[in-house]
């Protein structure tokens, strides 16, 4: 799972033996950069400050189209949205800037990192984010302080990073005043959007391959088309998405999933169907994404509804729970494995 996703215990990253540096540096890292900053999942996921350590966050606005709607703000908070505060366990605004790309979209930058940073400006991450201010355009900028933060001690923290806050309108929010967010969007998925799901599903077919003892299989003639794909090399593959999730667990709420929106919750599970080995996830239990991960390599002495295996990944308890993908029961002996008995 990507860390913007979350962070899990057990980490199910897979070793250098199956996924080489170059490839994970290379065209798997263009997968996440594709689905961070332009699907409904990928803006969620920031909002929830799944990688606290985030600086910035940038919606590049091709494929997914937000628009936000304020009550009771002025025109300066346009372009802020609230994220979510794990200690108080509510939506709120923090203190951010808003400053936008060459294409003129917005990038939001999280105050309270940027000033840790700004303390170490010898470090390699203050070089890097001090470059990524410099290719950001001031025009049209918009800072957001609160009581523990002020805009002249924001200003300071930019002037750091080589960038001049020049203020021309200011706006206040009362302690106890009724202010409100709405949000809607249009998304088109396209190839390089739905690569990402593939991706997490290869992977976790793959450990759970690996725990198995079926390492070299992977490397086989039954996943060459789903590794071209990933790869680019593959225009198509045939990927289908559906409303709402496919994770119901007794503490969750009732209803079907995702019928609230998203949730801090992700699905991963694979099954054979039809001589084929299918992928199935559901990301914040939002969207369900299915796909052919390959055919299916086993003789027929190995029974296939022993076959297939499922997880929950829950956010806020960094847990990962099995789940059952079919309405037979698969008991293991392993948490992770292709086969139950």
């Amino acid at each position: 799972m990507p860390k913007y996703l979350g962070v899990f215990v057990p980490d199910l990253t897979l070793g250098p033996d199956l996924v080489c540096e170059e490839c994970n540096n290379g065209f798997l890292s263009k997968i996440d950069e594709e689905f961070s900053p332009d699907s409904p999942e990928g803006y969620f996921a920031n909002k929830l400050l799944l990688k606290p350590t985030r600086v910035s966050t940038r919606l590049k606005g091709q494929r997914f189209k937000l628009k936000i709607e304020t009550g009771g703000l002025g025109d300066a908070f346009a372009e802020v949205f609230p994220l979510w505060d794990h200690v108080a366990n509510q939506w709120c605004l923090v203190p951010t800037v808003v400053m936008h790309d060459k294409a003129g979209a917005p990038v939001r930058l999280r105050v309270e990192t940027l000033a840790k940073l700004a303390t170490r400006p010898q470090s390699k991450e203050f070089r890097k984010k001090k470059k990524l201010l410099g290719e950001l355009s001031a025009k049209g900028m918009s800072v957001v302080g609160d009581e523990q933060t002020s805009v002249e001690e924001i200003a300071q923290t930019l002037k750091t990073f080589g960038v001049e806050y020049q203020e021309k309108t200011r706006e206040h929010v009362q302690p106890n005043q009724h202010i409100s967010f709405t949000e809607s969007f249009e998304m088109a998925w396209d190839q390089d959007i739905l690569r990402l799901p593939a991706k997490i599903a290869f992977h976790y077919f793959a450990y759970c391959a690996k725990e198995s003892g079926y390492r070299d299989m992977l490397f086989g003639d039954a996943f060459n088309k789903l590794r071209d794909y990933l790869m680019g090399m593959e225009p198509i593959l045939p990927v289908t998405m559906r409303q709402g999730g496919f994770v119901n667990l007794p503490e969750m709420p009732p209803g079907e999933p995702g019928d609230a929106g998203p949730m801090p919750i992700h699905g991963v599970a694979f099954y054979e169907e039809g001589g084929r080995i299918m992928g199935r996830v559901s990301l914040l239990n939002w969207f369900t994404y299915e796909m052919e991960l390959g055919t299916y390599p086993f003789s027929n002495l190995i029974p296939r509804k022993r076959f297939g295996s499922g997880h929950a990944f829950l956010i806020p308890k960094k847990e990962v729970r099995p789940i059952f993908v079919s309405r037979t029961p698969i008991l293991r002996t392993k948490p992770f494995s292709l086969f139950g008995s």
